[in-house]
């Protein structure tokens, strides 16, 4: 964790997908990706999708149609891979193909139910505050490996416990979103919190470039889309320059 904190800042993030084999009596493939979506929920399944470029990989892919499927982020600074972490993990559940005048791909996706210990962080450099249904949540342009849902999670002067953790990369962009449970902790009383999620939910629901819609308020000066709690392929804008799926 100590190296983390060193190296986050100015490392280049990479992530990097593996498929595994050893449930089809077989190896791991490592597969290149253009995006992944991925939703992470305390005692309940965590979903993950990832497309993948072309179709060329759709033989090896059917070879290991009982596998897990994996998304590591890794951290190089000076050309030295620093750290690599495993961020979610699911059974592979659907293997779809798409193959259009254009383009072709192939889209991956599953859940797994996981129970992780619970542990506290502090987040900074939020890009984007709400309070929806009394419940917090913040959007920050960058994915901190080690958060898990029901950790303790401190930011923007709020403490609570963390129940949905979505994460949206798509090239060198990316977001990770962070929801309240039900009950937590708050440094707000809650008729704030009402009153915050009666503001919110009254404003009109503004359609951004990307086409999503959120109904919120924000306390942050940068924009970005809205990445919705339902399992969906749509990407969410980073400020970063620096990350990239080989």
């Amino acid at each position: 964790m100590e190296l983390y904190f060193r190296v986050k800042d100015r490392a280049i993030k990479r992530f990097y997908f593996t498929l595994t084999g050893a449930e089809d009596s077989t190896t791991d493939i490592d597969i290149p990706i253009k995006q992944f979506q991925a939703r992470r929920r305390s005692g309940r399944p965590t979903y993950l999708s990832v497309t993948v470029p072309g179709i060329q990989y759709a033989g090896e892919i059917a070879d290991r149609a009982n596998g897990q499927i994996i998304v590591y982020m890794s951290y190089v600074l000076d050309g030295v891979e620093s750290i690599r972490e495993e961020i979610v993990r699911v059974d592979l559940e659907d293997i779809s193909i798409y193959e259009g005048p254009r383009s072709r791909s192939i889209i991956l996706s599953g859940h797994r139910t996981v129970t992780p210990n619970q542990q506290s962080f502090t987040l900074t450099k939020h890009m984007y505050k709400a309070t929806i249904g009394g419940r917090f949540q913040f959007r920050f342009n960058y994915i901190d490996p080690y958060i898990s849902p029901g950790d303790i999670i401190t930011a923007g002067g709020e403490t609570f416990v963390a129940d949905n953790i979505t994460y949206n990369v798509w090239h060198n962009r990316m977001t990770m979103e962070i929801i309240e449970g039900e009950s937590s902790i708050s440094s707000e009383s809650s008729s704030s919190e009402s009153s915050q999620s009666s503001q919110s939910s009254s404003e009109s629901k503004s359609s951004e470039s990307s086409g999503s819609s959120y109904s919120s308020w924000s306390d942050s000066s940068e924009s970005s889309e809205s990445s919705d709690s339902s399992e969906s392929s749509e990407s969410s804008e980073s400020s970063e320059s620096s990350e990239s799926i080989p």
